[in-house]
């Protein structure tokens, strides 16, 4: 499938999933223990998805470290999802991994599951329930969904009743949910004393 409309300048209304993944990377690198933080996408050319991968790409540079990037194909069926999930953290003995998705996420609490694995510090763009419930909490960028639809609402009203002088380019603010899956804990940072 080609994407026809590539060049279409047309109204829009987005979250900032460049800051959201900065912010989430930065926060996981300035963990003394996190040498080794990874970057879990897709496979993909929507715009979020070449955001969030910017916007990691920036905290590694800022931190001087080494990316670790692993993308996963769309309509991956979800044990081979898992294995190369584990196979990714494993093989790159990584101590902390930003997921571009929730659903990703949840593969990777499948891997640490599955494979008895030492749960890595972890940041997960989307909550969802299990986030929450699950011990310790995982660590989410979260949006506005609120915030998006009451602009995309408004843009579209006022589109329709020609008020739109210019394009409406909004960008809704991310936020970073830390939980326990990424706090720094005062022994980590005694390690490191």
């Amino acid at each position: 499938m080609t994407d026809t409309y590539h060049n279409l300048e047309t109204h829009y209304v987005v979250l900032d999933n460049f800051n959201g993944a900065f912010e989430a990377t930065k926060h996981l690198l300035e963990n003394p223990n996190n040498k080794k933080v990874g970057f879990v996408s897709l496979y993909s050319n929507q715009t979020q998805m070449r955001d969030r991968l910017e916007g990691y790409m920036k905290a590694i540079d800022d931190f001087q470290q080494q990316a670790f990037i692993k993308k996963v194909k769309i309509d991956e069926n979800e044990d081979s999802s898992i294995d190369q999930i584990h196979e990714f953290i494993n093989a790159n003995n990584l101590d902390a991994v930003l997921f571009a998705t929730n659903y990703l996420a949840i593969d990777g609490l499948k891997a640490v599951k599955k494979f008895k694995m030492k749960l890595p510090q972890m940041v997960a763009f989307d909550d969802h329930t299990l986030f929450k419930l699950y011990e310790p909490g995982i660590s989410v960028v979260t949006q506005d969904t609120s915030a998006i639809a009451n602009e995309l609402i408004h843009t579209l009203l006022n589109e329709i009743k020609g008020k739109n002088k210019e394009l409406q380019k909004i960008v809704i603010p991310s936020e970073l949910l830390v939980r326990g899956s990424s706090v720094i804990s005062e022994e980590s940072l005694e390690q490191t004393s």
